[in-house]
């Protein structure tokens, strides 16, 4: 039996992004109470703000829309490797606390400031 883990933040006013991205902010368009039809809304934020993955073409010049990568390579077997890491640093292997075993892998690096 397949079971998906959902490592998602809560999308909320005030969480952190990238500096010079485009913060997180919402606002309702129509609702209910106010006699409409619908309750619609809008937000509007950076495509990095929370838990997501980047598409090879944000990090490779060669690289591919994220469109074009197959769904299956975000599921099935993974880990979670702790990564010694210091806040707001980057991090390669050499940082990984454990050789990682499984197909996919998550780090844990608790170097993000608001995590």
């Amino acid at each position: 039996m397949l079971s998906l883990i959902d490592i998602s933040p809560p999308i909320r006013p005030g969480i952190q992004n990238w500096p010079g991205d485009t913060p997180y902010s919402s606002r309702k368009l129509t609702t209910f109470a106010a006699g409409d039809g619908l309750d619609l809304g809008t937000i509007e934020t950076s495509v990095h703000v929370g838990a997501h993955t980047d598409a090879p073409m944000h990090y490779h010049p060669d690289g591919v829309d994220v469109a074009r990568v197959p769904l299956e390579a975000y599921y099935g077997p993974c880990q979670v490797v702790d990564v010694e890491a210091e806040r707001g640093a980057r991090f390669g292997w050499d940082d990984l606390v454990q050789e990682p075993t499984a197909p996919r892998i998550l780090c844990k690096t608790g170097t993000f400031p608001d995590p």
